[in-house]
């Protein structure tokens, strides 16, 4: 999962134009709009605009790929700190739980 601003090309583009999957093999899932912090869900009738950043999902490979030709301002951001934008709320790691002990 990468943070990658849309590249000039797909710009006025919806993104069932761009076609992500079948052209880059990544999916976009949510979308910054206009440089602001906050995440929402993309929908297929919408169209890109300049300054926006997609939140892709793919195989590395593809979203270096895509991005190689897309990063520009913002670029790729730290998983986590997308975590915390997206969910509202601060993102920790968490321990796995316990298994409960028999106690004799």
């Amino acid at each position: 999962m990468a943070e990658v601003s849309v590249p000039k090309r797909l710009l006025g583009k919806s993104l069932i134009e761009a076609d992500l999957r079948r052209n880059h093999k990544v999916n976009a899932i949510a979308v910054s709009r206009g440089g602001r912090e906050e995440y929402e869900f993309v929908s297929p009738a919408y169209v890109f605009a300049e300054e926006d950043v997609l939140l892709l999902v793919g195989r590395e490979e593809d979203i270096s790929q895509f991005s190689n030709t897309a990063i520009r301002g913002k670029g790729r951001r730290d998983f986590r700190s997308f975590m915390r934008r997206f969910l509202g709320r601060s993102v920790e790691r968490e321990e796995p739980p316990q298994s409960p002990t028999i106690s004799d």
